[in-house]
Parts: structure tokens; C-alpha cells; sequence
């Protein structure tokens, strides 16, 4: 199946040609069922980046964080 397939069968909706992919929905949708199902490994991510911390890192890197990644990391950033 191909990727557009893929991620429309998750209910990833399309922002823009620039933008890409909107996982906000989908990390809604996982946070919800961590806190019903796992809550304890919930409890044991740690917490999101801020927006400004996330272009700190694209600069201390040199690399552009793509969108996806941003908001991901803003969801979430790894476990204790």
C-alpha cells in the first residue's frame, strides 16, 4: 500500500504542500488510550518541547526538523 494510503487508513489529515502531515490528531487519539490503558507508562514519558526549544535544536544540529517530528516532540520527548 502505498504511504499517502497508509497514513489517510490512520486518519492523518493533510495540512499543506509545505506542512505535510498533521499527527496531532493521531497523538490525541494515542495519549487518550495510554491514559485508559497504560497509565503508568504514560506517566513515565517526559514532557514535550516548546516550539522554541525544537528551532534550538534544529539549529544546534544544523538540520531542519520536519514538521512531523516537531510535533511529536512537542507531544512527547522520550521516556524518564
Amino acid at each position: 500500500a502505498s504511504d499517502v494510503y497508509k497514513r489517510q487508513t490512520l486518519g492523518l489529515p493533510w495540512v499543506d504542500g509545505a506542512r505535510g502531515w498533521d499527527l496531532n490528531p493521531l497523538l490525541k487519539r494515542l495519549d487518550t488510550w495510554l491514559k485508559a490503558n497504560h497509565p503508568d507508562l504514560r506517566a513515565d514519558l517526559k514532557n514535550g518541547l516548546t516550539p522554541g526549544r525544537i528551532k534550538s535544536l534544529g539549529v544546534e544540529t544544523g538540520i531542519d526538523i520536519p514538521a512531523e517530528l516537531a510535533d511529536l516532540l512537542r507531544w512527547k520527548n522520550g521516556q524518564k
